[in-house]
């Protein structure tokens, strides 16, 4: 009769590493979160929720404006999108 192998029980199996928490969704890295014209405080250029805006003063902070492109981009001249204008009705893109 052969002598019967006994081994130790395995250690249990781990659990599955936790999946890294979300990124937050934020603005990217700005020089400046929003500048006026030179020579008119009336005009704007901001980041908000994911786009960069160009607009009036009234509009800052807001999704609107005449001019927008949707880009990660941490400085207007920076954007790699195409940029839209608006004619009131409609979003057109800039060529």
């Amino acid at each position: 009769m052969s002598p019967s192998l006994h081994f130790p029980p395995y250690p249990p199996p781990s659990p599955p590493p936790s999946p890294p928490p979300p990124l937050p969704l934020h603005s990217p890295p700005l020089p400046f979160s929003a500048a006026p014209q030179v020579g008119n405080d009336n005009r704007m250029l901001w980041y908000a929720a994911g786009y960069w805006y160009l607009g009036k003063k009234n509009e800052l902070g807001k999704s609107q404006g005449w001019l927008c492109v949707r880009d990660p981009a941490p400085a207007p001249e920076l954007v790699q999108s195409c940029w839209r204008v608006g004619d009131g009705e409609r979003l057109h893109q800039v060529h």
